[in-house]
């Protein structure tokens, strides 16, 4: 037995993800900034980081909130999807350019946030909101059907007309 499908279920699965990961990160920004630090090598906490780990917790929230909305409604939200696929690309990005330049921060910590970050890019561009415009042509050719019907039947005479009256011609 088929049973049809919601539109789109895939991607707003991976929208809820999404947003439950941004969520849990900025939660680990705001509560355990310190246990986020000791993850940089010989960086001492100060107001200064403090502040910067609150703007990007505001920041991921804000993702959060966006990759919500896009799930509701995906064609509506394309470009909110297309923002989010660019962010984890450029996250994915920004640990490969990490990862080169040899920085202190093991490959181990830094391998499944690429993982994550490069599956989501390309999942979120394999499950892109298309719109179907196949019903809307559709409606468009039953209108034009419709309208063309109407003006034959206007042109064309329901009666006959009098050849009686008519004289015949020589």
């Amino acid at each position: 037995m088929f049973v049809p499908q919601k539109p789109y279920s895939e991607l707003r699965l991976l929208l809820i993800v999404i947003a439950a990961v941004k969520v849990l990160a900025a939660v680990l920004l705001l509560l355990f900034p310190a246990w986020v630090i000791s993850f940089f090598a010989d960086v001492t906490y100060d107001i200064g980081h403090q502040y910067l780990l609150m703007g990007l917790a505001t920041f991921l929230i804000v993702l959060a909130i966006g990759s919500l909305l896009a799930m509701l409604r995906p064609l509506q939200n394309r470009g909110t999807i297309t923002l989010l696929a660019i962010d984890h690309f450029a996250i994915f990005l920004l640990d490969l350019i990490i990862l080169v330049r040899g920085s202190d921060i093991s490959w181990y910590l830094l391998l499944p946030e690429m993982i994550y970050t490069l599956g989501v890019s390309v999942l979120l561009i394999r499950f892109f909101p298309v719109a179907d415009y196949a019903a809307e042509l559709r409606e468009t050719a039953d209108e034009l059907v419709g309208q063309v019907r109407k003006n034959l039947k206007k042109e064309t005479p329901t009666d006959k007309p009098d050849t009686a009256s008519t004289p015949p011609l020589s």
